[in-house]
């Protein structure tokens, strides 16, 4: 992990993690992902990518199809 992950903007969860989203796929995307309640981040290329595109969701965003 390139930078410590915000909370979930959804429910709230610490309990978070960079995944690939295919790992069977050499070219698959990152993720991360809340354990708490399955809310998913941007896809992107590269992990630090993914983790920054995280830490950039606003805290308010509530409910949606994440």
């Amino acid at each position: 992990m390139t930078e410590k992950l915000k909370p979930c903007p959804f429910c709230g969860g610490t309990k978070t993690a960079t995944v690939a989203t295919d790992i069977f796929d050499e070219w698959s995307d990152s993720v991360v992902k809340c354990s708490s309640c399955g809310a998913k981040g941007p896809p992107c290329s590269v992990w630090p990518k993914a983790e920054e595109m995280w830490n950039a969701r606003k805290t308010e965003e509530k409910g949606g199809d994440n």
